[in-house]
Parts: structure tokens; sequence; C-alpha cells
């Protein structure tokens, strides 16, 4: 083992903080859990006691950080991580960035906007402009969706890990699961889902992915268009509109075509 210029090891940290530790393993381990888990479960996975977790999950618990569903049993992460990141300046960067192309965009083609990312196996809304018109369709800050009953969570799940597929389809019964695939394949080529609304007659949802650096999907900017007598810009410009102002916000968060690569 060798040792830094300070005495320290290279391999391992100086001091040991073992219930920060755990706690750290069980908020990961649900992270990448669409349906939770229960309490056994999460021992048996991290190789600890069930004590050692129950404590753990007592004191994460009291913090808000996860919940533990009364009828299943199962722990998941609630949203209150999002609610620290959206402090922190990443995310804080990303609406700052997104607010003024929106605002711009709504102006442009006279419908609402509104951008979302994924929360647990929801998307949650961090941003959104209301259409000019007087009548209009908008979707509020703070609202959260089951993934998979949105265009904006399957553009965005398209994104994840497609091993991870059947668990978000799962946990989407009221949708067929060939049908689910289906989009998410579509979504995850062409980085983007039109649909008519199965909530909303009369709007058709324009959805775009918002790629990072790295080509992953940070957020998905999503047009409710409304159809409505005396439009002046129709589907097909609203279209462009919303494509182009979706990928000018992945240029400003560094992504690049010939960089990022291709969907996983």
């Amino acid at each position: 083992m060798t040792k830094t210029t300070e005495g320290k090891t290279d391999k391992q940290p100086q001091y040991s903080a073992p219930a920060v530790d755990k706690a750290l393993d069980v908020i990961e381990l649900l992270a990448a859990q669409v349906n939770g888990l229960p309490l056994a479960e999460i021992a048996t996975q991290l190789n600890r006691t069930i004590s050692e977790i129950y404590r753990v999950a007592l004191a994460l618990s009291s913090r808000g950080v996860i919940s533990q569903d009364a009828s299943s049993e199962r722990y998941f992460l609630t949203g209150k991580l999002f609610e620290l990141t959206h402090r922190h300046p990443p995310t804080e960067r990303l609406i700052g960035l997104a607010t003024p192309l929106m605002q711009a965009l709504a102006e442009q083609m006279e419908q609402s906007c509104h951008l979302a990312v994924l929360d647990r196996d929801a998307v949650l809304i961090v941003a959104s402009v209301a259409s000019p018109l007087p009548m209009n369709y908008s979707v509020r800050v703070g609202a959260r969706f089951p993934a998979l009953e949105t265009s904006s969570g399957v553009v965005l799940v398209a994104y994840q890990q497609a091993e991870q597929w059947p668990q978000w389809i799962a946990a989407a019964p009221g949708i067929a699961p060939r049908q689910l695939q289906e989009r998410l394949l579509s979504a995850s080529t062409q980085a983007s889902e039109e649909l008519l609304s199965p909530i909303v007659q009369g709007v058709t949802n324009l959805s775009f992915a918002i790629r990072d650096h790295r080509g992953a999907a940070v957020a998905a900017l999503t047009v409710p268009f409304l159809s409505q007598v005396g439009l002046r810009v129709d589907l097909a410009s609203a279209r462009a509109m919303a494509q182009q102002t979706a990928h000018r916000l992945a240029g400003l968060l560094g992504f690049t075509q010939a960089g990022a690569g291709a969907a996983p």
C-alpha cells in the first residue's frame, strides 16, 4: 500500500464513519429501485443485519430522506434529496438557463411549456411557463406524475439503462407493456416523443430530452400543445421551435452530438 506525501494511504480514508457509510449505502441502493425494497431485502443486499439497517432506516425516515409505504412495508427515497440538490448550483444553473429560453418559447409559439426531471418513479416539474393566450393549459411547478404516464417521463426513462426498463414498465400497470417498450425505444432513438395526451383531450405532448456533456438526459422540455381556434403557430411550427429550444439548452449544458454518443 503506497503512501501520500502527507502520510495518508491512497487506498482508504484516514477516518471511518460506519453510520454514515451505512446510511449512504441505503440511499444508493434505494436510488436504483423503482419499486422500493423491504427492510429485510435491504439488509440482505447490503450484507448487514436487520437491526443495523433498522436503526439507519429510522434515522433516514426521521429526516425525511426515505419513507415506508404502509401497505407494502417497502422503503423508498423521498423527494428530500431532490429538494436539497435543487439548491445546489448545478440544478439551480439548469433552471436558471432554462427559464429565459422557456419564456421566449412560450411567447413565440403561444403555448405553455414545462421542464421535468426524474424523482424516484415519478417526474417532478421544476420549471413552468404559461402561454400568453387567455385559454391555455399549463402544469404547476412541484407537481409529480407517475413517470411512464407522461411523455416527459418516457423521454427521461429512455435514457436510463435499458436493462432497467422492465422495472419501470412493471411500475406502470395501466399501460400495455409492449406499447411502453416501443415508446421507450423510439424515444431513445429520437430523444423526443410526440403523443396525443391520454389525460387531456385536445392536447398533444411534444417532449424533448435535455442532455448534458455526458449525453445523459438530465431533464425533459415538454410542450402540451393545446389546439384551439385562431392559433398563429401550428403544431409543426411549435414542434420545430421547441426542438430548437431544447437543443439550445442542451448546448448550454455542454452537450455535443459527436461527443456524447447515443442513448443507452
